[in-house]
């Protein structure tokens, strides 16, 4: 072989050697192999898929051939970017740059529909023929479980961390008013104004910390539609008042007549952070506006100020969790930067838009983008408004100018509640005015309502043993306490423990820390309304006896025994056995409380205080009043008087006519002779 045969022998060699280990470097089946157990696709650069390893089959749920020559983006969310992106040249061009490929979360989409989150890794392979791209999906199902469990875990940390600051809250605070109360002192006074300024500060942001894990784990939100000065009418007053004590100028500018569709609370804790972060970064004779219009379909909400405004940097991370922006140390404030986390939270649920535009030294513009509502004949009843402890908390002066005297009166209150600090904070606070019995637990609790049958109870709703709403729903179905109003106190105060709360029929419902002010207030509200449904009752109970009593009591009696009881209260049901057992005995002159508290299966003092609670009156004066209305039944038939007290249960003629004539001026027998007269 010649020498010159020979070299071009060795060079095709050569070149077909590099060819072949080209091709193996840059071929989808090196790229498959390399990736072992995640799910390979190789595809054109129009998106076609050419091959799809083992664990792509499986992933995906369906055959190699039904997958082969497909398009791949029909293996991804039709919102996904994925979806989209052999769609684009210039994402091609990007990813042939990138010598490390491009890697996205998606969502993929299974042949059933079902979804599931993954990585994915998309890689340029430069073949000689046609370059092809390698896509490696990772399912990531099993972590972001992982971080979820992990993020509710954190949140549910939070939110019993923030319960168990309940209650130490409202003792301080509580002592806080107390001796606000006593102290004579000017300096004395700022200084216990102070600290319980910023007790409520602690109280706000426990409030928060609860809505952002509430709203995170679960944001139910309950809508209606309403005006938009409507909802802003209750901020702009309160904040009004602290421009005022802090010098500010406060300029609102609301356009009428738009609508919209929210939940009110959650609007009000949009707008309540941003005012209270404008006004609070914002120095005195400077200025806090805000402001809504109408662009196309939709209402621009702006709070703007004249403050510090927030570094570039800031601005990245405001609306996370404990973000703050502490750039400028020239001004210190209170706060862990949880506000503008819950706000963001808020308007993601509504799926609204928020944007921020700031600059350092030149203020703020937070902008808060909602569609537009339809105007309705009428607005929805908005709940009732959590702002005034919000706003207390950022003024100076919070101090409460009442009285120190002590009411003195019969009125008992049982207080259960297992704490034992709280349990004396509320137990001095209700001294006040009733005379106090105290349960260290549920049961307890319910022991003493029972034998005691207290005017009003006030219940805590976190117990050892039996919880609060277990120690409610016994008492408003028992037969003896269900007439006893309930007041509810508890560190939850979101709107379903409120809600289960009230359709167990807790007659109030207070959320810690609480004002004493309002506690007592509540509760001698809630007796004053008992009192006028008393009188009420007894009034319709008497006619109804006069209606019911004009046939012969045993077949009354029995009509009343046989009457269906369904859908009746407890009150009723143990009024209509009171009715039945008095019909059926009062004819006897023994008949007394003894008798009667024996005949009802309850003691004499259980007796006596229900039938005062339900009817205004005693068992003894019940008993002579029904007699006394059945002897008025029997004098129209003209039968002796003598005859007919005895028939209606009393044993003396002249005690029966001395009760007549009290009851209804005038004697049994002028009585007999003025309806005989008029027929």
């Amino acid at each position: 072989m010649s020498l010159e045969r020979y070299q071009q022998t060795y060079f095709r060699q050569r070149n077909e050697l590099q060819d072949l280990s080209e091709q193996f470097i840059n071929s989808e089946e090196k790229a498959i192999v390399s990736a072992s157990n995640n799910a390979i696709l190789t595809c054109s650069v129009t998106g076609n898929i050419l091959s799809a390893n083992p664990a792509a089959i499986q992933m995906f749920q369906s055959l190699e051939q039904d997958l082969l020559d497909t398009k791949v983006s029909r293996l991804f969310d039709q919102e996904d970017e994925l979806h989209f992106f052999f769609d684009y040249q210039n994402n091609l061009n990007k990813l042939e740059r990138e010598d490390i490929g491009i890697t996205k979360e998606s969502i993929a989409v299974r042949t059933d529909g079902s979804k599931l989150p993954v990585q994915v890794e998309l890689q340029w392979a430069q073949r000689k023929l046609a370059p092809v791209i390698v896509i490696t999906i990772i399912n990531l199902t099993d972590r972001k479980l992982a971080e979820r469990k992990a993020l509710d875990q954190k949140d549910q940390f939070l939110a019993n961390i923030s319960h168990e600051f309940r209650t130490p809250l409202t003792i301080i605070n509580g002592l806080l008013d107390q001796y606000l109360l006593k102290s004579s002192s000017e300096e004395e006074r700022q200084d216990l104004t102070t600290a319980k300024k910023n007790g409520l500060r602690l109280v706000r942001m426990v409030e928060q910390l609860l809505d952002l894990s509430r709203v995170t784990d679960n944001p139910r939100l309950h809508k209606g539609n309403f005006k938009l000065t409507t909802l802003l009418k209750l901020p702009i007053d309160s904040f009004n008042k602290l421009a005022s004590q802090n010098e500010q100028t406060f300029v609102h500018d609301i356009a009428p007549n738009l609508w919209l569709t929210c939940d009110a609370q959650a609007f009000e804790k949009i707008v309540f952070n941003l005012l209270s972060n404008a006004f609070k970064y914002t120095p005195k004779g400077g200025t806090v506006s805000i402001i809504a219009n109408q662009i196309n379909d939709n209402i621009m909400l702006e709070v703007i100020d004249t403050g510090i405004g927030i570094s570039d940097q800031a601005q990245a991370t405001i609306f996370e969790r404990f973000q703050r922006d502490d750039s400028n140390k020239e001004i210190a404030t209170f706060g862990v930067g949880i506000g503008l986390s819950l706000v963001s939270e808020l308007v993601k649920a509504h799926q609204w838009d928020i944007n921020l535009t700031s600059a350092e030294g030149h203020g703020s513009k937070f902008s808060v983008v909602m569609p537009l509502a339809s105007p309705s004949s009428e607005e929805d009843n908005a709940p009732a408004s959590l702002l005034a402890q919000d706003v207390s908390s950022l003024l100076s002066n919070s101090a409460d100018n009442i009285s120190d005297k002590k009411k003195e009166n019969n009125l008992v209150a049982l207080v259960i509640e297992d704490n034992k600090d709280m349990q004396t904070h509320i137990k001095q606070i209700v001294e006040q005015e009733f005379h106090c019995i105290v349960a260290d637990d549920g049961e307890t609790g319910i022991d003493l309502a029972v034998n005691y049958l207290p005017d009003i109870i006030v219940c805590d709703l976190m117990l050892t043993g039996i919880d609060g709403f277990e120690v409610l729903q016994y008492l408003k179905q028992h037969e003896m306490t269900s007439h006893i109003p309930i007041v509810m106190l508890t560190a939850r105060s979101d709107l379903d423990t409120r809600l289960t709360g009230l359709s167990l029929h807790a007659d109030d419902y207070m959320s810690k820390p609480f004002n004493y002010r309002e506690l007592l207030t509540r509760m001698n509200n809630l007796l004053v309304n008992r009192e006028v449904l008393k009188q009420a009752f007894y009034s319709e109970f008497k006619e109804k006896i006069k209606a019911n009593r004009k046939t012969e009591s045993q077949s009354n009696t029995q009509q009343l025994a046989e009457s269906p009881v369904i859908d009746k209260t407890p009150d009723e049901k143990f009024l209509e056995r009171l009715e039945i057992i008095i019909a059926q005995h009062y004819v006897d002159p023994a008949l007394d409380i003894t008798s009667l508290s024996r005949l009802m299966a309850t003691s004499e003092r259980q007796l006596q205080r229900k039938m005062k609670m339900l009817l205004g009156v005693s068992p003894s004066s019940y008993i002579k009043e029904f007699r006394l209305v059945k002897a008025k039944e029997l004098l129209v038939s003209g039968n002796q008087v003598g005859r007919i007290a005895l028939d209606v249960g009393f044993s003396s003629q002249t005690y029966f006519g001395r009760c007549f004539k009290e009851a209804f001026q005038c004697t049994p027998k002028q009585f007999q002779q003025e309806h005989l007269k008029q027929l």
